[in-house]
């Protein structure tokens, strides 16, 4: 009883613990008084530094032994639910028999044990950790309950329903009690048990699910409401209406609800959508005159009748009336709350449909917004969201709405204090957001700043409208701040949220998101690729279809197909063209032909089954597939190498009768595709035997928008081909493509030149251009007084530039001098920038760049950049950055005075003229001679000030310059002359987080050099790495890592690091939920381990309990440097015992098997070193490292095959192994080592032990 006592206490329990008590536990429970030692159990198991410590000793038999004696009964209790807090434990318990009791425990006449057996059953059902399992434990407490609902004791049965409430109400634990079948006892529990209130509790909580009232109907509860209704007990009353307000809630019950004969008493629970049920009630008749009553109750109850006539389009005419609205919006100011509210709830149910909306609006219910979202009443706040949702569903009413300034006021409801209002005012901004000006209105409101918290709210409904903002955001603007910061990883997280609207959503979310170039950059890195295969096969049709779509923006930025393309996800979209949900299949489609639209893309789809299924899928009923299939074509046909599989023998046939269609989505995208076979030799043949050229006449004239545009494409690609010239100029092209550059269709114009150019590279297509009068039209295109047809050829030309199949032909001949001529002549009739952006963007092409420089645009740079038009002299930045792309041009560039001319725009009055002046400085410094160029221009002396720019952008291209500066050895002393080290640590923890990236990228590059660490460390750099390690962004977290990795590589800098200690926080980067980050902090260890102090740095800071476990992670990127920092520490005979307490050997053995070489070559590099050391041998031989040695011997990389043998011969000889069955054959293993014997004689020795050695202990093993 002492140690009883003792152990009360947290630190006594601990006591007793350590004074090795439990040792004699199993002596002391076979004392005939038990009380003391349950007593003791329960007290320890109280805490749960010491819970462990009682489950270990397996004490479940003994205690539930002694359930079956009532006086012990009582303590065993207690020390059962002290120590019943896991899963693991609860299911001991019930393989322990404890269920077989708890029936008659709960009946017991002893207060105090009914009251623990009960307490038990509760603990073994809701407390356990693991809801899938929660269920099976459950199951066997349920048949204990059941029981007990038909105990005599009428408190017992209260308790047993009680409890089935609460487990009703637990969704891990409700389909377990629907199992039992608990109904049946709860009914007849009515009406007159003592215990009818908690049986008719404990029904309202089963029928919350569709399945559960179903349950409840099927049990024929309805036919006590009558009598229930008359009871004289008023909770009993109030629950049974509770109880109908359920049932009415699901469609498959609400009829039988209203079917009972008390309907009539139940008018204000109506909640069905059946008008001929109200009318014949004639409720609507009374409507207006009880609006109008002076009692409060009356005046509630008829805006709640509203309410619910609201719910149905056919009842909402009624509900509405004749300046009913109006009404309405003058009760929701009353000071009665429930009047109030209610009030206000009819009028937000009206504005759901469009005539409601239209007359609440009338009514003047947006001049009432400001009143009605500061109200005293919650429920009144809420419903003001409610109606702003609602009212934002009507696209006619954006404007109205919008004019309203609901933004701001549903911001203030996001930070209400009652949480029922934050999910509508949720709902309300995704709403609005949906159009454009409502999604710039929600962003200029502020809105953005409040996402991330609300994302992590436990409202489902308020993750779910976060999630849908967020994409609705994400479609209107590319700003990175919609996906910043840690956005993309809850985002991420949420995709494996339990409610599956939130999940649709979060895809949705991240669908959009992946729209832009940098967001979909973002999304790739936050690991979405990894998981795409779950959601492609999710059983949500949304998160189906929205997975294909996250898929296809992600394909259709360059920077992130490649990356697309290594997951190989074009076999599961094909699949998907399987789906019985067409919507599914058109987003496949339409992923397909995304990922297709780059020539690596195009392989890969073409090597599935895709091509063989085209044929069915052009065939389907939906437009939206034949169109989707179309454009597939269309991208496969971009690229000889997959033009042919897209091309079979009745496919063109097939595509002329589509574009005959007067679908224009059909209709347009088989134009496309035929014009696109129409761009090879064999394609266009086939596109002429199909009829395609019978087919200008009728496309020509098509009314569909879009038409137009591809009979030029398909008449420029079909005159490509000398051997069909003939046939095209047959069908008289040339006037129809003349018209068509007068066409109102601007898409049109484009091609149409194109295709006219085409034609004149033969002889008799140039004659009949000629014939045709193009030299008047398109020399009177050029010289057009028509700005905006100016400008839009000047951006054609452009556009063209960013096109590779196309751009070569606008800068042969004199093109580049006919666009500086313009330049010359008028710069401000062609619009703000049009010419210097069509020659910027010309200049991206080597070819291009060099017509540039001919046609003497840098002779005329002094022009540009003195020109009062901004954009001008923006774009002239950006026409230097081009040209420093290519080596040809960036040598003639650095030979001018074009550094200095980007120096003088650094002091340009406009902001983007500046940032576009770094942005090329930075270019042409990410090249040794230019660096050196901009340095002698000057740059460096306006860099201290551009530090110090109110202008994050500009901030941030400084120090990404002076990162560049600190790459090469002539120019890295720029990087911390005049204290810039200093500055670019107080940068380091900028607002912007760009900036801050930049800065300590900058740090970073300057630690390569000794002088620049030094200067780094005289900066004070080290003070503040802690907090920089810190820091919320990933890449600050990430260059942080990789300067501390170039510190440690300097002798000069080594020791100044370790008293910084930086091991511990590096050591926490590990766990970073940025892969990049954790890489980067992996490869610093390594860097620090590389010296003896640094090994002794590392081990103190006790990273082996972090480094070890990572090598089972699966990701496998941070492998290759914690393999690298173990045979750091492995080389040094003092850190091996350590390293071998880490269990290290046989996780890196565990390496063996994964097929990338860099890790199981970086795992057996560890373990070469390892085992040169005799108990580091005697470990590794104790692992299964020979369960993989015939597959490492027959590796293809020789210093896998090196390092296998030296692991061998380091094996201690006679360690009686034994490798699993099959894994060392001996005749493949005497193969394997007399092969590699050849190619390594210089290890013959050491093959030769491990041979001997392997055939005496295969000799043992045959004896």
């Amino acid at each position: 009883m002492t140690l009883a006592w003792i152990a009360g206490s947290a630190e006594g329990a601990q006591a007793v613990v350590n004074a090795r008590t439990l040792n004699v536990l199993d002596k002391v429970m076979k004392l005939p008084d038990q009380t003391t030692a349950c007593w003791l159990l329960h007290k320890l198991g109280s805490h749960e530094s010491t819970r462990s410590f009682v489950l270990n000793t397996n004490p479940y038999q003994y205690i539930v032994a002694l359930l079956s004696n009532e006086s012990s009964a009582w303590n065993a209790l207690l020390a059962l639910r002290s120590i019943a807090k896991s899963l693991e434990s609860a299911n001991a318990l019930v393989d322990a028999g404890v269920l077989c009791f708890l029936d008659k425990l709960a009946e017991s006449s002893d207060e105090l044990i009914r009251e623990e057996a009960f307490g038990l059953i509760r603990d073994l059902t809701l407390y356990t950790s693991a809801p899938s399992a929660r269920a099976v434990v459950a199951g066997g407490a349920l048949q204990v309950l059941d029981k007990l609902l038909g105990s005599s004791d009428s408190e017992v049965r209260e308790e047993a329903c009680n409890l089935l409430n609460e487990l009703a109400l637990d969704t891990a634990t409700s389909a377990a009690v629907l199992s039992v079948n608990p109904c049946q006892r709860l009914v007849s529990l009515l009406p007159d048990d003592p215990a009818a209130a908690a049986a008719l509790d404990a029904l309202d909580s089963i029928a919350r699910s569709t399945e559960g009232a179903e349950a409840v109907v099927e049990s024929r509860t309805l036919e006590f409401v009558d009598q229930l209704l008359q009871s004289p007990t008023s909770r009993v009353r109030s629950l049974v209406s509770m109880l109908l307000s359920t049932l009415a809630g699901h469609e498959s019950t609400a009829a039988a609800v209203f079917n009972a004969r008390s309907f009539e008493q139940l008018a204000s629970l109506l909640q069905d959508e059946d008008s001929d049920v109200i009318t014949e009630a004639e409720v609507p008749t009374v409507i207006d005159q009880l609006l109008d009553s002076s009692e409060n109750w009356v005046r509630k109850c008829t805006c709640n009748l509203l309410c619910n006539l609201a719910r149905s389009e056919a009842t909402a005419t009624a509900a509405r009336g004749d300046n009913r609205c109006q009404k309405l919006v003058h009760l929701s100011r009353e000071d009665v709350p429930a009047v109030a509210y209610y009030a206000a709830y009819a009028l937000a149910k009206l504005a759901y449909w469009s005539d409601g909306a239209a007359a609440v609006v009338a009514a003047g219910a947006l001049q009432l917004l400001d009143d009605l979202a500061k109200s005293s009443i919650a429920g009144v706040r809420r419903c003001v969201a409610v109606l702003l949702s609602h009212l934002a569903r009507h696209q006619l009413l954006t404007a109205t709405v919008l004019a309203a300034n609901p933004c701001q006021k549903l911001i203030a409801l996001l930070q209400d204090d009652d949480s029922d209002v934050v999910e509508p005012a949720c709902k309300a901004l995704s709403w609005i957001s949906k159009s454009p000006e409502g999604a710039q209105a929600v962003l200029d409101a502020g809105t953005n700043r409040m996402i991330d918290q609300l994302l992590d709210s436990s409202n489902t409904d308020v993750r779910m409208w976060m999630c849908s903002l967020v994409g609705y955001l994400a479609q209107i603007s590319s700003l990175p701040a919609i996906w910043n910061g840690n956005r993309i990883q809850k985002l991420m997280e949420l995709l494996h949220d339990n409610a599956p609207a939130v999940a649709h959503d979060a895809v949705f979310a991240l669908s959009q998101i992946a729209g832009s170039v940098g967001g979909a950059t973002a999304v790739v890195e936050a690991g979405i690729l990894q998981i795409c295969d779950q959601l492609l096969e999710s059983g949500i049709v949304g998160v189906r279809r929205l997975a294909c779509v996250l898929l296809q923006n992600v394909a259709s930025h360059e920077s992130t197909a490649g990356i697309l393309l290594k997951k190989n996800p074009c076999r599961r979209l094909v699949a998907l063209l399987r789906d019985p949900e067409t919507i599914v299949v058109e987003c496949a489609l339409h992923a397909l032909a995304s990922i297709a639209s780059q020539a690596d893309g195009a392989l890969a789809v073409a090597e599935t089954d895709a091509p063989n299924m085209i044929d069915e899928v052009l065939e389907a009923s939906e437009n939206g597939v034949r169109g989707c299939a179309c454009y597939l074509l269309y991208n496969l046909a971009r690229f000889e190498a997959t033009a042919a599989v897209a091309r079979s023998d009745n496919r063109c046939q097939k595509l002329v009768d589509l574009s005959r269609e007067d679908v224009p989505a059909v209709a347009c995208n088989a134009a496309y595709a035929l014009a696109m076979f129409a761009y090879w030799n064999d394609g266009a043949a086939a596109v002429v035997t199909a009829g395609g050229l019978q087919l200008l006449d009728d496309l020509s004239g098509s009314s569909i928008v879009g038409v137009h545009r591809w009979v030029a494409v398909l008449l420029a690609h079909l005159a490509r081909h000398p051997l069909l010239t003939a046939n095209v100029l047959a069908a008289n092209p040339c006037q129809k493509l003349i018209a068509l550059l007068q066409d109102s269709d601007s898409d049109a114009i484009e091609p149409a030149i194109n295709a006219l150019s085409w034609i004149s590279e033969s002889p008799e297509g140039a004659q009949a251009v000629l014939d045709a009068g193009i030299n008047d039209i398109f020399d009177q295109l050029l010289e057009s007084s028509n700005t905006d047809v100016l400008m839009w050829i000047c951006s054609l030309i452009g556009n063209l530039a960013r096109l590779p199949p196309m751009v070569p032909a606008l800068w042969e001949g004199n093109r580049c001098k006919i666009l500086m001529e313009l330049s010359r002549n008028d710069m401000a009739s062609i619009g703000r920038n049009a010419v210097v952006r069509a020659l910027a963007l010309i200049a991206y092409w080597t070819k291009g760049a060099a017509a540039i420089v001919d046609a003497e645009t840098l002779q005329q740079l002094d022009d540009f950049v003195q020109s009062p038009i901004a954009g001008v002299r923006g774009w002239t930045c950006v026409i230097l950055q081009n040209l420093a792309l290519h080596e040809p041009t960036l040598t003639y560039l650095l030979s001018t005075n074009s550094c200095a001319r980007l120096v003088q725009l650094l002091r340009d009055p406009d902001i983007d003229v500046i940032e576009s002046a770094m942005r090329a400085l930075v270019f042409i410094a990410s090249h040794s001679d230019g660096a050196v160029a901009m340095c002698g221009a000057g740059a460096t002396h306006i860099i201290d000030l551009l530090l110090e720019s109110s202008e994050s952008d500009i901030r941030n291209w400084t120090c990404n310059l002076l990162g560049n500066l600190a790459r090469f050895g002539a120019t890295a002393t720029a990087a911390w002359e005049d204290n810039r080290c200093q500055k670019l640590v107080k940068l380091s923890h900028d607002d912007a987080s760009s900036v801050a990236i930049n800065a300590v990228y900058a740090l970073a590059q300057t630690a390569c050099w000794s002088d620049g660490a030094a200067a780094i460390i005289d900066a004070g750099v080290l003070k503040r790495v802690d907090e920089l390690m810190q820091s919320t962004i990933p890449g600050v977290r990430g260059w942080t890592c990789s300067m501390l990795e170039h510190l440690a590589r300097h002798q000069s800098t080594l020791t100044a690091l370790l008293d910084s200690n930086p091991c511990e926080r590096l050591c926490i980067l590990l766990h970073d939920e940025n892969a990049l980050v954790t890489e980067a902090a992996a490869y610093a260890l390594a860097a620090i381990s590389y010296s003896e102090d640094g090994t002794q740095a590392v081990l103190e800071a006790e990273t082996l309990d972090v480094l070890v476990p990572l090598l089972g992670r699966p990701t496998t990127d941070i492998h290759r440097w914690v393999c690298a920092t173990l045979g750091n520490i492995a080389q040094r005979e003092p850190a091996v015992e350590t390293l071998l307490a880490s269990n290290a050997c046989t996780r890196l053995v565990s390496l063996l098997r994964n097929p990338t070489l860099y890790i199981h070559g970086n795992a057996l590099q560890t373990l070469s070193v390892l085992c040169r050391w005799p108990k580091a041998a005697t470990a590794i031989a104790k692992t299964s490292i020979l369960d993989h040695v015939s597959e490492l011997m027959e590796s293809e990389d020789r210093r896998v095959r090196w390092n296998t043998c030296l692991i061998l011969a380091h094996l201690p000889r006679r360690k009686p192994l034994t490798p699993s069955p099959g894994a060392i054959a001996p005749a493949g293993l005497a193969f394997i080592l007399m092969r590699t014997s050849i190619s390594y004689i210089f290890l013959l020795c050491g093959i030769v032990v491990s041979f001997t050695w392997l055939l005496e202990f295969l000799g043992s093993v045959w004896n």
